[in-house]
């Protein structure tokens, strides 16, 4: 017979469909927003700013050409930039170089791919010749071409930069140190073997004594990132998102540049427990277990679901027994 999953449970935010829709538009503007900004918004305004900037274009063949044109010279480069660079930083994970090299090395491999979209482009415009150094420009061993790529090159590594360190948008970061690659597939050999070895030994998590209140309240380094006050009893998750954090309350969700493990690391272990690699869960927060063949996620009681890697099942199964979680089988 299964369990009830925590028939009683408070009114929660999903609940409230005026709360349930701020938490969307949160979402969308942590995330979703930013690359927007980033793909579409930045090229878009480069190519609005080159149009404008040129009126002698404007007046031979129009301004909605003008926009077409520029538009096609920054929308198409742009996001190639975005792939050359992507393909750079997995060539060269193994010597893990600065961003900022990647960046440039991302840019220069574009400039070269797109040299025949730009012929092309430059080519089929009616008044090629208003544009300045249009001929010049594809022009290999030339110095204007090397000029336009310097100039590409700056914009295209400040605005990765702007985006990474004011606007909370990773951009081409390496996780971790050292320059072994096998060290992560290690790292997490390491970590999986931890819960399987606590399980083992008859241990559940929430068997770690804590003696000490201060210990147990103590706020962790990453709240401190935060403009608004949080209480550290106020977190019932944490779930990891490339370089960030993604911290969820009752009342909303913060993004917090930080790494998750050292997260974790700084919470008490009597706060909470890890149930995947990159998902923490308070031990109040948890509402239910669900298991399904060879799946298993924990409720929440604000909605959502977390889920259970295999390493960590059987410390979970153990720990929900021991605080009389309900469990459903499906």
């Amino acid at each position: 017979m299964e369990a009830p999953l925590n028939e009683s449970r408070p009114s929660t935010a999903r609940d409230n469909p005026r709360t349930w829709l701020e938490r969307v538009f949160d979402e969308a503007r942590v995330l979703d927003f930013r690359r927007l900004a980033f793909y579409l918004g930045v090229p878009l305004l480069l190519g609005l700013y080159s149009a404008i900037n040129n009126p002698m274009l404007m007046q031979i063949a129009g301004l909605s050409v003008a926009i077409s044109f520029y538009l096609g010279h920054s929308l198409i480069p742009w996001w190639i930039n975005a792939g050359t660079t992507r393909l750079a930083m997995i060539a060269l994970a193994f010597w893990r170089p600065h961003r900022i090299v990647l960046l440039a090395i991302g840019s220069v491999c574009a400039g070269f791919l797109t040299l025949p979209y730009m012929v092309w482009l430059y080519t089929g415009l009616p008044a090629s010749p208003a544009v300045p150094g249009s001929t010049e420009a594809f022009e290999v061993t030339g110095a204007t071409f090397w000029s336009y790529q310097l100039r590409a090159a700056v914009v295209w590594i400040a605005v990765n930069l702007v985006f990474d360190r004011y606007l909370g948008l990773p951009r081409y970061r390496y996780s971790g140190a050292g320059k072994n690659p096998d060290a992560p597939r290690k790292a997490q050999r390491d970590e999986r073997q931890l819960p399987e070895q606590a399980a083992s030994a008859g241990l559940s998590s929430n068997q770690v004594a804590i003696d000490d209140e201060d210990l147990y309240m103590a706020r962790p380094r990453f709240l401190e990132k935060l403009d608004t006050s949080v209480d550290v009893q106020d977190i019932l998750a944490i779930k990891a998102e490339e370089h960030y954090i993604r911290v969820v309350t009752a009342d909303r969700e913060y993004m917090i540049y930080c790494k998750f493990a050292d997260a974790v690391d700084q919470l008490s272990p009597g706060l909470g427990i890890r149930v995947h690699r990159s998902h923490w869960v308070n031990y109040d927060a948890i509402g239910g277990v669900r298991k399904a063949a060879k799946k298993l996620s924990l409720q929440l009681k604000c909605g959502s679901f977390a889920p259970v890697s295999r390493p960590y099942q059987a410390m979970v199964l153990q720990m929900a027994k021991s605080r009389l979680i309900p469990t459903v089988f499906e």
